[in-house]
């Protein structure tokens, strides 16, 4: 009876102990699953922090573009349909590159044209008007600093541009032309210096004068000349408006150049 109550115990333990002690390959098993699941938790976890981070990134640039096309939309559409009416008007053509702005037209066998060059130095008789206005402004209560914010201020509010009035000839002959180097301001047409060209002679040796140096009968006569061949109060809106699109085709270019990078 005990022999055979042994035989039962140890029958009855085996299950037991084999069930408390797993096998040593299971538990490598077991253990080594573990740091697999973390593993891939984390990856999963980095990877969507990466592409919250580039969808914020991109939804950023688009919003700059769309920014971009709205401002040089306003842009484009500001005054434009105004300076086409105006040409239209008085009969002018308007040609733009990098460096100028002109407008042509013919008046009675007379070529007038109308040169404005941005971002320039001014010539002599521009400078003595900046001068002028600057005297004139003077201030002896105002401090250094404020004479040159006004000065600088001052210079934005001329637009200098010269008329150049020559013969048209069939032939193609020159017969030179008289020059008017003016500005525009506040609207109103300036004549500040009137010169003439002969044929075929350097603009730098055209003989000048001053306009304010003329007398009052010989200023009238030239500006009656100037009106006779379509120079009138429209002109100075004109060359504001010339000028205004030519910044703006700087602008275009610019926001262009950006959104070109921005979709790259």
């Amino acid at each position: 009876m005990l022999l055979r109550s042994s035989v039962v115990t140890s029958v009855v333990r085996r299950p037991r102990r084999a069930l408390q002690e797993p096998a040593s390959g299971a538990r490598l098993a077991s253990r080594s699953a573990l740091p697999r699941a973390v593993t891939l938790i984390s990856s999963r976890r980095m990877f969507g922090g990466c592409r919250r981070f580039y969808q914020s990134m991109m939804d950023t640039e688009m919003k700059l573009i769309r920014n971009l096309e709205q401002y040089l939309k306003n842009d484009a559409e500001e005054e434009m349909g105004t300076l086409g009416d105006l040409l239209l008007k008085n009969g002018w053509r308007m040609d733009m590159n990098d460096q100028e702005i002109s407008l042509t037209k013919v008046v009675r066998n007379n070529r007038v044209t109308i040169e404005i060059i941005p971002n320039t130095e001014e010539s002599d008789a521009e400078k003595a008007l900046l001068d002028q206005d600057a005297q004139e402004s003077v201030d002896p209560e105002v401090s250094d600093g404020e004479e040159e914010a006004d000065e600088n201020e001052l210079k934005g509010q001329h637009d200098f541009f010269k008329i150049s009035i020559s013969r048209v000839q069939p032939a193609g002959e020159n017969r030179g032309s008289l020059i008017f180097d003016c500005s525009a301001r506040a609207g109103s047409l300036m004549v500040e210096e009137v010169s003439i060209l002969k044929p075929n002679q350097p603009l730098e040796e055209a003989q000048s004068a001053m306009f304010s140096e003329l007398s009052e009968n010989l200023q009238s006569s030239f500006e009656e000349y100037l009106q006779e061949h379509g120079i009138n109060e429209d002109t100075a809106h004109i060359v504001s408006l010339c000028l205004y699109k030519y910044d703006l085709s700087l602008d275009q270019k610019w926001g262009n150049s950006i959104i070109e990078f921005l979709r790259s």
